[in-house]
């Protein structure tokens, strides 16, 4: 299978959805994705994970350089459900905690706007905020309680965070509150 990259902007934010497999033009098409996006002034980016299978050296590389583009740039690269095997390698190479990660797509883009586009110092390891797993919730929800349910669990979420920055929680803490 071939990787395939689509591109959409919704307002500041610039989302690459990243499907398929990496080959050897993997990088060169994905570094392009994110030239178009700087060139574009945009440097707020969601990188979509959601159907990419695996995350090989030549990605790394790239997201490692765009990343210093895009915090240059004023803005973040933050990461929306990456598949477990995507997920491990980041973890396994020491990235995991340099990006942020969401599982709903629209709390990714929102939280652009909740710290005006700004992010921490390069020397500050940002705490990712890793979201569970949504197939847990109905499908079938009155009209307005999907919305409160999102905003219910991002917070959650965020106060988890905090209390692993603070040191009050562990992994295991964390994976037993969302296991």
């Amino acid at each position: 299978m071939v990787m395939r990259i689509q591109m959409s902007r919704e307002g500041n934010v610039c989302i690459i959805n990243i499907a398929g497999e990496e080959d050897t033009r993997s990088d060169d098409v994905v570094y392009r994705a994110f030239r178009e996006c700087f060139e574009g002034g945009c440097f707020n980016i969601v990188l979509d994970l959601t159907k990419l299978k695996y995350l090989g050296s030549r990605l790394r590389k790239v997201l490692l350089a765009n990343t210093k583009e895009a915090l240059a740039g004023g803005g973040k690269i933050k990461l929306l459900n990456p598949q477990p095997a995507v997920k491990n390698d980041l973890k396994n190479n020491r990235l995991l905690d340099f990006f942020e990660v969401y599982n709903i797509r629209q709390a990714a883009v929102e939280s652009f706007s909740e710290g005006g586009g700004r992010v921490a110092p390069v020397a500050q390891a940002v705490e990712p905020m890793v979201y569970p797993d949504p197939s847990g919730i109905p499908a079938d929800l009155p009209q307005g309680q999907d919305e409160r349910l999102d905003r219910l669990e991002n917070s959650l979420i965020q106060l988890v965070s905090m209390l692993r920055r603070r040191g009050v929680l562990g992994d295991e803490d964390e994976d037993q509150i969302f296991g």
